[in-house]
């Protein structure tokens, strides 16, 4: 469930920050009750977007789903997700 969950969101925050490549995301929760998401794309700067507005947004959308939890996401830049 958590997994479709935050799917749907990060697909949902892929297409308005207008990136086409796929990507891929991964999360963990970690002792001190956070949930730590790293999100492999090939531009995490449209993903981040202006003054980092996107990530703040969706940030407080998964929050709103892991109700207890803090939230840390995390970007890795890769060159080609499908070598």
């Amino acid at each position: 469930m958590i997994d479709k969950t935050l799917e749907k969101v990060i697909q949902q925050w892929k297409d308005e920050a207008g990136v086409n490549e796929p990507i891929r995301f991964r999360y963990t929760f970690t002792f001190e009750d956070k949930v730590l998401i790293t999100i492999y794309c090939s531009r995490p700067g449209l993903m981040i977007g202006y003054k980092g507005q996107l990530i703040d947004k969706y940030r407080q959308l998964i929050q709103s789903d892991f109700i207890c939890h803090e939230i840390e996401i995390r970007f890795e830049e890769v060159d080609r997700l499908w070598a």
